[in-house]
Order: C-alpha cells, then sequence, then structure tokens
C-alpha cells in the first residue's frame, strides 16, 4: 500500500493548523525551563519536564520569529538527547535516555510494549517546502540495540523491529534532528525543520 500520497496531504494540514501559533523566541544561554516559560507566556501550551530534564544544567540559544511550535521545540531540543510529546494544550519534555514514554493514546503493560514488535514505515517531509527527504539517517536505540536505516529518494523508510514507546531519531546534516516517541504502529510522516532558514 503506498501512504505516501496520503501523509503529504497530512502533512499540508498540519503545517497549516501549526500557523496559528507563532511564537518569537532571541535567548542565549537559557535552560530548557526558562526557555519553555518564554514559549508558554506566548502561548496556551503548559510543560512539564521529567526528572532527568529538570536536573539538565546546560545552556542554549535559540532565536526565532513567527515560527510554529514545531519548529521552535526542534530547534531548542536539536543538540540535546530530549523530546518532547504534546497532549492537548499539555507538553511533557522526556529524556530519551532515561524516560518511558506515556502512550498517548492507550495504556499498555509492560508486558505488551515489549511483546509487540514490527516493521514500521514512515515518510520524512521538509517543513520549508514539503519535499521528500533522502539521506535522512532513522535510528532507535534500546537497552543496547541499535535498528539503523536511511530515507530512500521519495523519504520514505522502513524500520524492523520497532515497538509501542520507542523513541524515533531522524538526523541530516540541513535539517535539525528530530526525537519523536512511537504512540502508533501505523505508518507515519514526520517533518524536519531545514538548518538555513533558522540561523542560530
Amino acid at each position: 500500500m503506498n501512504f505516501l500520497p496520503l501523509l503529504c496531504t497530512v502533512v499540508l494540514l498540519q503545517v497549516k493548523a501549526e500557523s496559528s501559533a507563532q511564537i518569537s523566541l532571541q535567548l542565549r544561554h537559557a535552560t530548557i525551563a526558562e526557555a519553555t516559560e518564554a514559549i508558554a507566556k506566548q502561548s496556551s501550551y503548559n510543560f512539564q519536564f521529567s526528572d532527568a530534564v529538570k536536573s539538565d544544567k546546560q545552556r542554549y540559544s535559540i532565536k526565532v520569529k513567527d515560527a510554529p511550535l514545531r519548529i521552535v521545540m526542534s530547534i531548542l531540543l536539536h543538540n540535546t538527547s530530549f523530546y518532547y510529546l504534546p497532549q492537548g494544550n499539555i507538553i511533557s519534555i522526556l529524556d530519551t535516555n532515561t524516560d518511558t514514554v506515556q502512550l498517548k493514546y492507550r495504556v499498555l503493560s509492560n508486558v505488551q510494549i515489549n511483546a509487540t514488535e514490527t516493521l514500521f514505515n514512515g515518510c520524512v517531509i521538509s517543513t520549508h517546502d514539503k519535499g521528500k527527504i533522502s539521506g535522512a539517517i532513522v535510528t532507535v536505540n534500546r537497552k543496547g540495540r541499535c535498528i539503523k536505516c536511511v530515507t530512500n529518494a521519495a523519504g520514505g523508510f522502513s524500520l524492523d523491529g520497532v515497538r509501542l514507546a520507542d523513541v524515533i531519531s531522524i538526523q541530516h546534516p540541513d535539517y535539525f534532528t528530530e526525537r519523536v516517541p512511537v504512540t502508533d504502529l501505523d505508518p507515519q510522516y514526520f517533518l524536519l525543520v531545514k538548518k538555513d532558514k533558522y540561523k542560530q
């Protein structure tokens, strides 16, 4: 089944919807908590953090003007091991190395999560021009096991052995790294933000 045309349509609708929440930031040497506090003041979002994120003492810089939340978070978390999980207007920031994803759509036991392993399909697309991104490295790291593949010319990928609650990392030299928790094993799209459009 070719799901890419459907995903592209969904991406266009998603990007259009996000354009209503415009955020401007110019922060230097700010903590994650300070940066997200500034985002919250400009939006309807509230942020919560895992203990690993709370204990992070690193300082980050970010400069964006009238950008949607997806782009702001991609830039802010690019050089970290953190990822974000939106649930309505609540956004959780978690650490890939230590935190377990609280599944968004269903409650499963650890036995159910660990027993469900599948071939996971996706499509990687640019937020800039909606173009499909080839050559992106797609990775899942789980307790010493690394599953990896590269997107094809159509931006598509198939990653074998993915489980619910895994975190998928997508890297490309021209784009900010994206980390996305797996809350559904159906085919999905992933948006990457181009670096040269948001020079820091």
